[in-house]
């Protein structure tokens, strides 16, 4: 992502001053052309052209200021820019100059002499600084890409060896100590023999030393709860004996009462029996009703 990020704004900057070169160019192709149909006399680019590729300056210069990193170097900028405006004069004064006196008057070939003497030698010297510019920003890029490169070729060599370094420094001591706890869980080992076996000065060798102390206090929990159970156990066999004998009291005490009551009610059913054959209609029914 830093080398995406860096060659993108080298690129930038690359292109935005070759976008001023050429626009210098450009600029300089206008004057020229304009020169050329004054002189002449044959119709050909206007003064508009002129104007329109000075506008075009105008605006590349301000974003080339607007896109400085910092304050000074926006000064720096913008004090390079200020030849737009110079050029933008320098035309004006020509244009002035060659309005008044005709193409091929002395008068004429002097402003234009004038011109020819200040303007191309600024416009060279600002395209050979942009170009400069250009080469700078290619520059910047081409020795990011190698840096790049050897930090590639560094983390290609570097990553195998770290990771051979971590295998062999923590994960290896680590899956050693699980395979020895492995081993004593299935030889059926207590906690604390696997502590022992798989124990150190870490979070593992912490997390069965918690381990091992939990499986000792279940240990006294699970005895606690064995003598719990024998004694509610016992408790209980001694209240089903009770139970038991309460119940074969219960058994007697109905066998005996069925055994006093059923002689005398047999005697008395049987003479209600007997009194249903009276003679007498209110015996009868009274015999019945006993009965």
């Amino acid at each position: 992502i830093y080398g995406l990020a860096r060659t993108q704004t080298f690129a930038r900057e690359a292109m935005e001053a070759q976008r001023r070169i050429e626009a210098y160019g450009a600029f300089n192709a206008q004057v020229n052309e304009w020169m050329l149909g004054e002189v002449t006399g044959v119709p050909g680019a206007g003064a508009e052209g002129v104007q329109a590729a000075l506008d075009r300056l105008d605006r590349l210069t301000a974003a080339d200021v607007a896109a400085a990193p910092d304050a000074t170097e926006a000064a720096r900028r913008n004090s390079q820019g200020a030849l737009t405006g110079r050029l933008r004069g320098q035309f004006g004064q020509l244009q002035r100059a060659l309005a008044a006196t005709p193409p091929g008057t002395p008068a004429g070939d002097a402003a234009a002499a004038f011109y020819a003497a200040q303007v191309p030698g600024l416009i060279g010297q600002q395209i050979a600084r942009e170009a400069q510019r250009r080469d700078i920003a290619l520059g910047r890029m081409d020795r990011l890409r190698q840096r790049l490169h050897l930090l590639a070729a560094g983390l290609a060599i570097a990553a195998p060896l770290a990771t051979v370094a971590v295998w062999m420094a923590l994960i290896r001591p680590l899956l050693r100590r699980l395979a020895a706890a492995t081993r004593a869980a299935r030889g059926r080992a207590s906690l604390r023999a696997i502590a022992r076996e798989a124990g150190g000065h870490d979070e593992l060798g912490l997390l069965f030393a918690r381990l091992a102390r939990i499986d000792a206090r279940l240990a006294r929990d699970a005895g606690r709860l064995e003598a719990l159970v024998e004694a509610r156990t016992a408790e209980l066999s001694r209240a089903n004996a009770r139970l038991e004998a309460a119940d074969e009291a219960r058994r007697r005490f109905f066998a005996d009462v069925s055994h006093e009551l059923r002689t005398p009610l047999t005697v008395i059913l049987g003479e209600a029996e007997l009194g249903a054959a009276h003679p007498d209609p209110e015996i009868r029914a009274a015999f019945a009703t006993i009965e």
